[in-house]
C-alpha cells in the first residue's frame, strides 16, 4: 500500500488513478528555486477549491505533459499566488504516485507518495 505525501481525503487517490511513469512534466512555480512547498497541493496551501474540483481533484499537485500548454495558463495564474512565475520541468518515475491523466488538456493530477522530492531533481526550471 503506497503512502502519500500529504494527508488526502477519504477515498482518494480515485480508483481510476494509476501508478504510472512520465518521462517530462511540467510545473508552474514561484521563483527560480523550486522547493518542497512549490509541490503543495491547493488544499495544502489553504487556498479555496475550485467549484469543478472535487476535495481528491484539490488534494493533488497540478503538472502538465506540455510545456506549451502550461505556459499559455501562466497570464491567467492570480499574482497573490504566483508573483515570480517559472516553469519546472521533472520526471514522474513509476512508484513515485498516484496519477489521472486528461490526455485532451495533458493536465495530470498527480498525488504524491512519500519520499518523492522532484523539489531535489528538477530537471529544468525556466521563465515562461
Amino acid at each position: 500500500m503506497m503512502t502519500f505525501f500529504e494527508d488526502l481525503p477519504p477515498q482518494c487517490p480515485p480508483p481510476d488513478a494509476v501508478d504510472k511513469a512520465f518521462d517530462e512534466v511540467w510545473r508552474v512555480v514561484d521563483g527560480a528555486s523550486p522547493s518542497e512547498e512549490h509541490f503543495y497541493s491547493h488544499a495544502k496551501r489553504g487556498w479555496p477549491k475550485r467549484p469543478t474540483d472535487t476535495d481528491c481533484d484539490h488534494a493533488s499537485c497540478s503538472v502538465f505533459t506540455s510545456r506549451a500548454k502550461i505556459a499559455g495558463l501562466v497570464p491567467k495564474l492570480p499574482k497573490s499566488r504566483i508573483g515570480d512565475p517559472h516553469l519546472v520541468k521533472f520526471a514522474i518515475p513509476e512508484g513515485a504516485g498516484m496519477s489521472i491523466e486528461n490526455s485532451r488538456s495533458g493536465h495530470v493530477h498527480f498525488w504524491m507518495a512519500a519520499g518523492f522530492t522532484p523539489w531535489q531533481g528538477t530537471l529544468v526550471v525556466e521563465k515562461p
